[in-house]
């Protein structure tokens, strides 16, 4: 089983990635969003990833937090 901290930390290396050109206005920034996350329980963790049988969780964790 992948663990909360693994999905956590995928979940703000593809936040980093995806702000790399800036963030948009109204958008958190990285440091919100790792303090964000660090509240989630693992349902919200799951539901952040987006995952699905298209793109699996294995497959988010192997893109973002090998």
């Amino acid at each position: 089983m992948i663990s909360d901290d693994k999905i956590r930390e995928a979940l703000i290396n593809e936040y980093e990635w995806m702000c790399h050109e800036g963030i948009e206005p109204g958008e958190c920034t990285p440091e919100e969003y790792v303090k964000q996350v660090a509240t989630m329980n693992r349902e919200q963790l799951l539901q952040e990833t987006c995952c699905d049988e298209y793109f699996t969780l294995e497959e988010f964790i192997e893109s973002y937090a090998p």
